[in-house]
Protein backbone atom coordinates (compact mmCIF):
# COMPACT_ATOMS: atom_id res chain seq x y z
CA UNK A 1 0.00 0.00 0.00
CA UNK A 2 1.28 3.43 -0.57
CA UNK A 3 1.78 5.81 2.38
CA UNK A 4 -0.48 8.71 1.87
CA UNK A 5 0.78 11.75 3.57
CA UNK A 6 -2.51 13.33 5.03
CA UNK A 7 -3.03 15.26 2.15
CA UNK A 8 -2.59 12.89 -0.39
CA UNK A 9 -5.30 10.62 2.01
CA UNK A 10 -7.67 13.62 2.04
CA UNK A 11 -7.64 14.07 -1.86
CA UNK A 12 -7.67 10.44 -2.60
CA UNK A 13 -10.65 10.38 0.15
CA UNK A 14 -12.57 12.60 -1.44
CA UNK A 15 -11.60 11.67 -5.16
CA UNK A 16 -13.41 8.41 -4.30
CA UNK A 17 -16.26 9.69 -2.22
CA UNK A 18 -16.75 11.90 -5.92
CA UNK A 19 -16.39 8.71 -8.01
CA UNK A 20 -18.73 6.13 -5.99
CA UNK A 21 -20.96 8.33 -4.33
CA UNK A 22 -21.22 11.49 -7.05
CA UNK A 23 -20.38 13.95 -4.11
CA UNK A 24 -17.56 14.88 -1.99
CA UNK A 25 -17.37 13.40 1.71
CA UNK A 26 -19.16 15.14 4.70
CA UNK A 27 -16.47 16.37 7.14
CA UNK A 28 -16.49 13.20 9.72
CA UNK A 29 -16.74 10.77 6.70
CA UNK A 30 -13.33 12.51 5.74
CA UNK A 31 -11.40 12.85 8.62
CA UNK A 32 -12.37 9.18 9.32
CA UNK A 33 -11.20 7.69 5.97
CA UNK A 34 -8.33 10.51 5.88
CA UNK A 35 -6.90 9.03 9.42
CA UNK A 36 -7.33 5.28 8.03
CA UNK A 37 -5.34 6.04 4.39
CA UNK A 38 -2.50 7.66 6.43
CA UNK A 39 -2.30 5.26 8.66
CA UNK A 40 -2.02 2.49 5.63
CA UNK A 41 -5.40 0.56 7.82
CA UNK A 42 -7.27 0.15 4.12
CA UNK A 43 -6.15 0.94 0.76
CA UNK A 44 -7.93 3.26 -2.24
CA UNK A 45 -9.59 0.22 -3.40
CA UNK A 46 -10.92 -1.55 0.14
CA UNK A 47 -12.48 2.08 0.60
CA UNK A 48 -14.41 2.26 -2.79
CA UNK A 49 -15.53 -1.43 -1.31
CA UNK A 50 -16.57 0.31 1.80
CA UNK A 51 -18.76 2.65 0.01
CA UNK A 52 -19.97 0.88 -2.75
CA UNK A 53 -21.36 -1.28 -0.19
CA UNK A 54 -22.74 1.80 1.49
CA UNK A 55 -26.62 2.12 1.63
CA UNK A 56 -26.29 5.38 0.17
CA UNK A 57 -24.43 3.70 -3.23
CA UNK A 58 -27.76 1.11 -2.70
CA UNK A 59 -29.97 3.72 -3.08
CA UNK A 60 -28.22 5.98 -5.53
CA UNK A 61 -27.29 3.53 -8.06
CA UNK A 62 -28.82 -0.25 -7.54
CA UNK A 63 -31.97 0.13 -6.49
CA UNK A 64 -33.85 2.50 -8.80
CA UNK A 65 -32.65 0.97 -11.98
CA UNK A 66 -33.08 -2.12 -13.81
CA UNK A 67 -30.35 -4.55 -13.88
CA UNK A 68 -29.57 -3.84 -17.10
CA UNK A 69 -28.68 -0.27 -16.49
CA UNK A 70 -27.15 -1.21 -13.38
CA UNK A 71 -24.68 -3.24 -15.45
CA UNK A 72 -23.76 -0.79 -17.54
CA UNK A 73 -23.39 2.01 -14.64
CA UNK A 74 -20.61 -0.67 -12.86
CA UNK A 75 -18.70 -0.77 -15.78
CA UNK A 76 -18.42 3.09 -15.82
CA UNK A 77 -17.92 3.16 -12.51
CA UNK A 78 -15.38 0.64 -11.07
CA UNK A 79 -13.46 -0.09 -14.58
CA UNK A 80 -13.77 3.45 -15.87
CA UNK A 81 -15.56 2.26 -19.09
CA UNK A 82 -18.52 1.03 -20.88
CA UNK A 83 -19.50 -2.59 -21.20
CA UNK A 84 -17.64 -3.99 -24.30
CA UNK A 85 -20.88 -5.26 -25.72
CA UNK A 86 -24.54 -5.67 -24.76
CA UNK A 87 -23.57 -8.86 -23.95
CA UNK A 88 -21.14 -8.25 -21.40
CA UNK A 89 -23.65 -6.05 -19.73
CA UNK A 90 -26.46 -8.97 -19.87
CA UNK A 91 -24.10 -11.52 -18.47
CA UNK A 92 -23.65 -9.03 -15.55
CA UNK A 93 -27.41 -8.30 -15.14
CA UNK A 94 -27.72 -12.21 -15.10
CA UNK A 95 -25.35 -12.79 -12.17
CA UNK A 96 -26.57 -9.51 -10.17
CA UNK A 97 -29.77 -10.85 -10.29
CA UNK A 98 -28.79 -14.53 -9.89
CA UNK A 99 -25.81 -13.65 -7.04
CA UNK A 100 -26.52 -10.17 -5.66
CA UNK A 101 -24.92 -6.81 -6.50
CA UNK A 102 -22.63 -7.06 -3.99
CA UNK A 103 -20.50 -9.99 -5.01
CA UNK A 104 -20.45 -8.28 -8.41
CA UNK A 105 -18.43 -5.52 -6.66
CA UNK A 106 -16.37 -8.00 -5.16
CA UNK A 107 -15.54 -9.36 -8.71
CA UNK A 108 -14.73 -5.36 -10.28
CA UNK A 109 -12.69 -4.64 -7.63
CA UNK A 110 -10.95 -8.24 -7.45
CA UNK A 111 -10.73 -8.43 -11.31
CA UNK A 112 -7.09 -8.12 -13.08
CA UNK A 113 -8.71 -5.05 -15.28
CA UNK A 114 -9.56 -3.37 -12.00
CA UNK A 115 -6.11 -4.18 -10.23
CA UNK A 116 -4.37 -3.39 -14.11
CA UNK A 117 -5.52 -0.12 -14.14
CA UNK A 118 -5.92 1.55 -10.32
CA UNK A 119 -4.48 -1.36 -8.12
CA UNK A 120 -4.83 -1.17 -4.58
CA UNK A 121 -4.23 3.20 -4.35
CA UNK A 122 -5.91 4.97 -7.24
CA UNK A 123 -9.53 5.72 -7.57
CA UNK A 124 -11.46 4.48 -10.29
CA UNK A 125 -12.34 6.58 -13.00
CA UNK A 126 -13.54 7.13 -16.48
CA UNK A 127 -10.60 6.85 -19.39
Amino acid sequence: MKNFTPRQARDATNAVFKAILDRDADPPALQHYTGLLTQNEVSVRELVRRLAGSDEFVTKSILPLPPSETAHGLFRRFLGRPAASDREARDLAVRIIAQGWRSQIDWFLNSGEYLKKFGDDETPFTR
